[in-house]
C-alpha cells in the first residue's frame, strides 16, 4: 500500500460466486484492508467455519443457490453475535431491499457500489472494537471520497464553463446571419405584394427565420450569454396551459395527470425557460414509454427552514413551490444518468 497503514482483516464470505468473491476481496484490499478470508455457500459449510473460527467479519449475498442470507444472518447473530454482518448483494428490488434491511444487518452495499464496502464495514468494525485503528480508516475513506466528490464537480465546472464559451460564440455569429436573413426577406417581403404565391414563400421563410432566432436565444440563455428574464407567474394557469399542450403533442397512449393539493403561490420565473422545460420533460417521458403509460406532474408548496437549506448546495431558506413530472417508462440507465444535467446531450439515437 506505499507506506499507507493497513487493516487485518479475517472475513468469512457467504458467496456462491468466485468471480464476485475475488472482485469484493479486491475492493476491500483496495480500501486498506489485509484480507484473509474463506469462502462458503452453504449452510453446513457456514456452520463449520463458524465452529472453526469466529471472524472479523461476515460478509453474505442475500440469495443463493444452496443456502439465503436470512438464514445466514440468524444463524451468525446466535453463533457470533458481536462479528459485524453486511449484505453485499445485486438485488434491486425496492421489497427485497427492504426486507435485507429489516434483518438488523450493520450495512447493505450493492455489488455494483463495491468502493463503499471499505468504508460501510469500517463503521461497525469501529463500533464492535474489532480493530483499533478501524476508525482512523473509515475517516480516511471518508476524507478520500469527499475528494473525488470535489475533483469531479471541478471537472464538471470546467467541462460547462468550456460548453459555455463555444456555444456562445456559435450562437453569436448565428444571430448576426439571422439579421441579415430576415432583414433581407422582410425587403423582399414588400416588393413581392402583389404577388400571393411569392408572398406565401417568403412568409415560410420568416417564420423558419424567427424561430430559428428563438431556438438562438435558448443556446445563448445555456451559454449564460441570454440574461434571464424572471417575472412574476401563476404556476396552476401555466401548468394547465402547458398540459393542453402535452396532450395535443403526446397522443391518447398517454395518460397525463396534473396532481396539486392546494392553489399554488406564485413564482417568479423565466416563462420561456420553465415552460420548455416541462415540455421536454413530457417528450422525453413519451419516448420512455413506447407503448403508452402515465405521466404525471404535481405541484405543492413547501417551506425550507435552515436546516433544510444547509444540507442542500444553493437553496437558501424561504418558501417554494416545488413541482415534479414522473412517469412510468423504462428510465434512464446508469450511464445516461450521469450525463443528464449537460446541455446538447441525448440518449436518443441519431439518425
Amino acid at each position: 500500500m506505499g507506506g499507507v497503514t493497513t487493516v487485518p482483516l479475517d472475513l468469512l464470505l457467504v458467496e456462491s460466486s468466485k468471480a464476485d468473491a475475488e472482485l469484493i476481496i479486491l475492493s476491500l484490499q483496495q480500501a486498506g484492508y489485509s484480507v484473509s478470508w474463506r469462502q462458503v455457500e452453504d449452510e453446513t459449510t457456514f456452520r463449520a467455519a463458524l465452529d472453526k473460527c469466529l471472524p472479523d467479519a461476515i460478509l453474505s449475498d442475500w440469495t443463493l443457490p444452496r443456502f439465503s442470507g436470512r438464514a445466514a444472518i440468524a444463524i451468525a447473530r446466535d453463533r457470533c453475535p458481536g462479528a459485524p454482518f453486511l449484505f453485499v448483494s445485486a438485488t434491486t428490488d425496492d421489497a427485497s431491499v427492504v426486507e435485507i434491511l429489516r434483518q438488523g444487518a450493520d450495512a447493505y452495499v450493492h455489488k455494483h457500489q463495491l468502493t463503499k464496502l471499505g468504508a460501510a464495514l469500517a463503521r461497525p468494525l469501529s463500533d464492535a472494537g474489532k480493530l483499533g485503528i478501524a476508525r482512523d480508516l473509515a475517516e480516511r475513506l471518508r476524507a478520500e471520497e469527499q475528494r473525488a466528490q470535489q475533483r469531479e464537480q471541478v471537472h464538471q465546472a470546467r467541462k460547462m464553463d468550456a460548453i459555455g464559451q463555444l456555444t456562445g460564440g456559435i450562437a453569436h455569429d448565428f444571430n448576426n446571419l439571422l439579421g441579415v436573413l430576415i432583414g433581407n426577406l422582410d425587403l423582399a417581403r414588400e416588393r413581392l405584394l402583389g404577388d400571393p404565391e411569392g408572398l406565401e414563400l417568403i412568409d415560410a421563410a420568416l417564420d423558419a427565420g424567427l424561430r430559428g432566432a428563438e431556438l438562438n436565444k435558448r443556446l445563448l440563455a445555456t451559454a449564460r450569454c441570454q440574461p434571464l428574464q424572471p417575472q412574476g407567474m401563476n404556476v396552476d394557469d401555466t401548468l394547465e396551459n402547458i398540459v393542453k399542450l402535452l396532450r395535443r403533442t403526446l397522443g391518447g397512449q398517454i395518460d397525463i395527470r396534473n396532481q396539486r393539493s392546494e392553489a399554488s403561490w406564485p413564482i417568479k420565473v423565466d416563462a420561456g425557460q420553465f415552460e420548455n422545460a416541462i415540455v421536454n420533460l413530457g417528450v422525453n417521458a413519451r419516448d420512455a414509454m413506447p407503448t403508452g403509460g402515465q405521466l404525471t406532474i404535481e405541484c405543492r408548496n413547501v417551506s425550507a427552514d435552515e436546516s433544510f437549506a444547509a444540507c442542500h448546495a444553493g437553496v437558501t431558506p424561504g418558501d417554494y413551490v416545488v413541482i415534479s413530472v414522473s412517469d412510468t417508462g423504462c428510465g434512464m440507465t446508469p450511464e445516461v444518468l450521469n450525463h443528464a444535467f449537460e446541455p446538447f446531450y441525448t440518449g436518443r439515437r441519431l439518425k
